[in-house]
């Protein structure tokens, strides 16, 4: 399979029309993403599993970026900023009768190519740098078992491994790199009343996020 598209950001609000300390500037163009994919996918053991594997490529450009040199009555906002994104993803799917399982694995590449007008060492867009909050290993497991027309039980574990981000508590804003974690989420559903014609049936579901607190 091959894929390929275009997206883009309108600036918001104060990116536009603030006043005081900054300026908007009402002139913003929207910000603007082109990326394509290429995969392929093969089932085996009768269709009952299958692997996949994808290439994805991403290019910002007209990223919007506070420039803090501007003195009014000049805008502090322009379209300057540019960026890529690529990477592999890998996939295992496996049903062979009432349960299931799925296991995704992402590289994650990310690079700032054209800077904004920041040039410090606090700079959020800065060359060559990855773009913040954007961990380069992410996985993610799921589990599942249907019970006979009883109900169903699954569990799910997303890694996100660690990335860069801005310390803003100190100035000039440092790079800092946030630890990897592993979120856990369980569901469950048991079938009370089954359906029967017109009559409805009656179920009891039970879900819960991030059962041991990842932060």
């Amino acid at each position: 399979r091959v894929t390929a598209g275009s997206s883009f950001r309108e600036p918001n609000f104060f990116e536009n029309f603030s006043t005081g300390f900054a300026i908007g500037n009402p002139d913003l163009k929207p910000e603007h993403a082109h990326s394509w994919e290429a995969g392929l996918e093969q089932s085996v053991a009768r269709s009952r599993a299958s692997v996949s594997a994808t290439l994805f490529d991403q290019r910002f450009t007209d990223l919007i970026d506070y420039n803090p040199s501007v003195a009014a009555p000049m805008p502090n906002y322009e379209n300057i900023a540019a960026a890529t994104a690529r990477g592999l993803e890998l996939g295992i799917h496996v049903a062979p009768g009432a349960a299931s399982l799925g296991l995704t694995y992402t590289n994650l590449s990310t690079r700032v190519t054209n800077p904004g007008f920041d040039s410090t060492s606090g700079a959020a867009l800065a060359t060559g740098q990855p773009l913040l909050r954007r961990p380069k290993h992410a996985a993610r497991l799921d589990v599942g078992y249907r019970f006979r027309g009883r109900g169903m039980a699954s569990l799910a574990v997303s890694y996100v491994g660690d990335r860069q981000d801005q310390d803003f508590e100190t100035f000039p804003y440092p790079r800092v790199t946030l630890p990897s974690y592993a979120r856990v989420d369980v569901a469950g559903e048991i079938h009370l009343l089954r359906s029967r014609g017109a009559a409805p049936g009656l179920a009891a579901s039970l879900r819960i996020e991030n059962l041991f607190d990842a932060a």
